[in-house]
């Protein structure tokens, strides 16, 4: 049995509410992963010795972009924690809201693309165990 325990319980309304909101808030993270991404091959594409010779001010540049990429990842992804809503994958756009369903906890899954929530699964059968929702 599993001893997950959300700080709070989404209804199926309820986060189908907040995806207007999230749906921006999750676009912008992944534009921000791919770029931090994009940031750390170009900074891995110099190697050590150029580092040193001539290159230090570029890689220097690559390191802060990473790092302000990072801090404002971190910042979003807080948000989401606050709400008590799982962000299970920043490159594909997954999130998941903790809900209650006969009794027991599940989450309400939803992928950036999809108009709103439509889909569940038990809290450990992830992405590939979704389910569409009975209405």
């Amino acid at each position: 049995m599993n001893e997950y325990d959300p700080a709070y319980l989404y209804t199926l309304q309820e986060a189908r509410d907040l995806v207007p909101e999230l749906r921006p808030l999750l676009a912008a993270m992944q534009l921000e992963h791919n770029r931090m991404r994009e940031e750390m091959e170009r900074l891995n594409e110099l190697t050590p010795a150029m580092q040193q010779n001539g290159y230090a001010a570029q890689a220097a540049r690559h390191e802060q972009m990473i790092m302000e990429l990072g801090q404002s990842l971190h910042e979003k992804l807080e948000k989401f924690e606050l709400m008590g809503i799982e962000v299970k994958d920043i490159e594909h756009g997954i999130i998941d809201f903790p809900s209650e369903q006969n009794g027991r906890i599940v989450f309400l899954c939803w992928h950036v693309d999809e108009e709103t929530v439509s889909h569940w699964h038990d809290i450990d059968a992830g992405f590939a165990g979704r389910q569409p929702l009975d209405e």
